[in-house]
């Protein structure tokens, strides 16, 4: 079966089952969020707790309120936030490489998932510091929900490259789809309780980043056969291109040199 039969087979309820298998996997980094804080604060105590402090200005009048961070609490958040994006990306991509045929190299994605999640860890660090120097509280749970999403969507985009060569162009519409979707519903289900946000945040974003990708895959290929024009095949050439072959790939020096082993 080629690559564009799998991706047409998709329909409503499977959009909607993978969708709860986000969710899912969003539930479950979320408890290991909340096992973490719990297990820290229950052995810290109030010590991580963000302290206000009055930021004035040369005359000394009062400028606006920061939280000042602890150094222990910013490693605490920083390594929640990890460990619950590593759970819930590797457990949603064990579970679309079991139940979806396409998937069908999954050591190599779950390799590809877990190092990439610790790669940007690493690259959001210096910027977890930055923002807890200059915002505090406020400024960490924003660079949370930067790291969360990036890591989500490089998990989303590692599964979808490693399965599809012609239709990469669907999949990434569909990512950006669901960032939308997720941003959206932070609207509606907006709340004043921060922390009922932190909660709620992963799942809403595994389950939004599924759904986009569902509803668009199917919304495209529904265009596609009804208007017979495929334009997101990576194959397919415009303007100018039009008509062109591609060019062969040219052998590389050490084929050159010593030939087929």
């Amino acid at each position: 079966m080629n690559e564009k039969q799998l991706l047409t087979k998709g329909t409503l309820p499977n959009v909607f089952v993978n969708t709860l298998m986000g969710f899912a996997a969003g539930m479950l980094g979320t408890m290991v969020m909340g096992l973490i804080l719990l297990l820290t604060w229950s052995i810290v105590g109030e010590v991580l707790a963000p302290t206000n402090q009055q930021v004035t200005n040369e005359l000394g009048e009062v400028l606006t309120h920061k939280q000042n961070t602890h150094p222990l609490f910013l490693s605490v958040i920083i390594w929640a936030v990890f460990m619950a994006t590593l759970a819930a990306n590797v457990l949603q991509t064990v579970l679309f490489c079991n139940m979806d045929e396409r998937y069908n190299n999954k050591a190599t994605t779950l390799t590809q998932v877990a190092v990439g999640n610790v790669l940007m860890l690493l690259v959001m660090i210096p910027i977890y510091l930055v923002v807890s120097s200059k915002y505090g509280a406020a400024g960490v749970g924003v660079a949370a929900l930067i790291h969360s999403t990036l890591t989500v969507m490089f998990s989303a985009l590692a599964m979808e490259l490693l399965s599809l060569k012609r239709y990469t162009l669907v999949s990434v519409y569909g990512i950006i789809f669901g960032l939308a979707f997720f941003f959206l519903s932070l609207n509606v289900f907006s709340t004043e309780k921060p922390t009922l946000m932190a909660l709620s945040a992963l799942p809403l974003l595994l389950g939004m980043m599924t759904f986009g990708r569902g509803i668009f895959q199917l919304v495209y290929f529904w265009f596609a056969e009804t208007y017979a024009n495929d334009f997101l095949d990576i194959e397919k050439r415009f303007g100018a291109d039009y008509g062109q072959a591609e060019e062969p790939e040219a052998p590389d020096d050490f084929s050159q040199e010593f030939g087929d082993i």
